[in-house]
Formats: structure tokens, sequence, C-alpha cells
């Protein structure tokens, strides 16, 4: 399994934010992508892990993950 279906979850987030006016709701929303950006992130980084012939301790993936600072 690859992040590809989260990216496209923050893809539509990315969208609607976009779309409204109300700064509000426009933060909510990016938030909301950047939120299934590292999720895809994490999944990508995890079967990398379990790609691999030896046994390795998975963590967090933090570093590479995009962040959202404009609209």
């Amino acid at each position: 399994m690859t992040g590809d279906k989260f990216r496209v979850r923050a893809d539509g987030y990315i969208k609607a934010a976009r779309a409204v006016t109300d700064p509000v709701r426009k933060v909510a929303l990016m938030d909301l992508a950047q939120r299934w950006l590292r999720l895809a992130a994490q999944i990508d980084g995890a079967a990398s892990h379990a790609s691999r012939k030896f046994a390795a301790p998975v963590t967090q993936v933090r570093a590479g993950v995009p962040t959202i600072t404009t609209i």
C-alpha cells in the first residue's frame, strides 16, 4: 500500500481551502490536508521498511513531509 490515496484526499482539502474565503475555514482545511500528507509519508515510510530484507525499527517519518505554507 502506498500513500497515494492519502495524497488524493489531501488534494481535495487543498482545493476546498482555495475555494473558501473565510480564513478560519481555510486554515482548518489546510491543516486537514497537511495531516493527510503526513499519513501518506508515514505509509510510504512503513512500506519501504517492510520491503527491506532485514528487520529495522519503524519510526515516524518526519523528514520530507510536505508542508503547506501558501494557498
